[in-house]
């Protein structure tokens, strides 16, 4: 997670690092809220708006694959203990 983290703020911390760390911040505290919701467990990567955002910073993804979530073909899934 450290790793991910500053490869993030070394990509100079302008408008759209601060974006996507904000985005993966709402990410998160959503997946707390509200940890038994499927929709806040599983990123569509090829959503459009999310994919701007993070997936094209680099460290958004490793970001979100340090903090829990798997990749897996079109999306990353938090997965639980139980999966």
């Amino acid at each position: 997670l450290e790793t991910a983290i500053q490869t993030l703020l070394q990509n100079n911390f302008d408008a759209d690092t601060k974006a996507c760390i904000v985005t993966l911040l709402k990410v998160l505290d959503n997946v707390i809220q509200k940890p038994q919701n499927p929709k806040v467990r599983t990123i569509r990567l090829a959503n459009a708006a999310f994919s701007k955002k993070v997936v094209e910073r680099k460290g958004g993804v490793e970001f979100l694959v340090a903090s829990g979530f798997q990749l897996k073909e079109e999306s990353l899934p938090l997965l639980s203990k139980t999966d």
